[in-house]
């Protein structure tokens, strides 16, 4: 056996031992220290991700619903111009909006709102996967397409052979909606017609005017004219839809004489700038000033006397743009 031989060991005194314990102390609680402020700023981090996460939603949530509210009446008068398509029409009966045909039943609007899911995912495919399946079909004459029996078959090939093309539905989901697109169709199909008969039994009331302006009567005679024409027309909203028609026709004035040449070479006189800097944005954010607006509605009234604006009304217009400007910043940030 080999003998081990045992040195004198070195002794460390009290005060050593207590130093070097202290020291190590020290050591491991700095490195603790900078553990916890890693998770600490890590877990700050993801906080305020999902913070901004729901703050975006909500944002783009209240702001959308405001900018409806605040645009009702260019709303309605589009649908009084046009029929629109039939993912239009699609996008309408799954949002809610006024109906001009049959009330759609609970099954048949979550069948509604499944295609437009299939539709808005089949629309957000890159290009080579999106020609892959629908070629360059848009809309819902993508889902007439993938309907058919022969494409069925060969969508789901692709589907099984690409794994890198991802649907908001597929196998069986997926067939239940191809399988419910002919009720579907049917439902927007009747909710066109519905349209068309309506826009032709106001299209008296409508003769001689756009429909912006007639809807500043919306709490009048043509209120009551779109309601005999069967224009689901919400009463509720006639006086706040009379009233917007009119400052959007305010608004399209003033900024018929913001672009006319002679406006806005007074206003680079005035304001000692050069014709070419005097745009659209400036003079809305000029005209909150009561003195600007106050000269700018006297210009205005030297070119066109007959069409003209008092200052204090062109002010309030300008807040208005302002405001309207703002929430559509703020959808914005919402939607990034």
């Amino acid at each position: 056996m080999k003998q081990i031989d045992v040195k004198d060991q070195p002794s460390l005194g009290a005060a050593r031992t207590l130093r070097l314990t202290i020291n190590g102390i020290r050591y491991r609680l700095f490195r603790s220290a900078v553990t916890v402020t890693v998770i600490v700023v890590a877990i700050a981090f993801l906080t305020n991700s999902l913070a901004e996460g729901l703050v975006r939603r909500a944002v783009a949530a209240d702001t959308t619903k405001e900018l409806k509210t605040v645009g009702k009446a260019r709303s309605w008068a589009g649908q009084l111009q046009s029929v629109g398509t039939r993912t239009g029409i699609l996008d309408a009966l799954v949002a809610g909006e006024p109906i001009f045909g049959p009330t759609p039943d609970a099954t048949l609007l979550g069948q509604l709102s499944q295609t437009q899911t299939l539709i808005q995912s089949l629309e957000s495919l890159s290009y080579g996967h999106r020609r892959t399946l629908v070629h360059n079909r848009t809309g819902t004459t993508m889902l007439d397409y993938l309907a058919t029996t022969d494409q069925r078959a060969a969508t789901e090939a692709a589907l099984t052979t690409n794994r890198r093309i991802r649907l908001s539905a597929e196998g069986p989901a997926l067939g239940a909606i191809l399988d419910a697109w002919p009720t579907v169709s049917a439902a927007i199909d009747a909710e066109s017609a519905a349209r068309k008969a309506a826009l032709k039994a106001l299209a008296p009331a409508l003769a001689g005017s756009t429909p912006l302006e007639c809807l500043t009567e919306a709490d009048g005679p043509f209120g009551k004219q779109m309601l005999d024409a069967g224009v689901p027309f919400p009463s509720a909203d006639s006086a706040l839809i009379a009233e917007q028609a009119k400052e959007a026709l305010e608004q399209a004035k003033l900024e018929k004489f913001m672009s006319m040449a002679s406006v806005r070479q007074r206003v680079a006189a005035r304001q000692d700038l050069l014709p070419n800097d005097v745009t659209a944005p400036y003079l809305w954010k000029s005209l909150r000033s009561k003195k600007f607006a106050d000269w700018f509605a006297t210009a205005c009234a030297e070119e066109d006397p007959e069409a003209v604006l008092a200052g204090e009304r062109l002010q309030e217009l300008a807040e208005h743009y302002r405001a309207h400007r703002r929430l559509e910043s703020a959808a914005a940030f919402g939607a990034g």
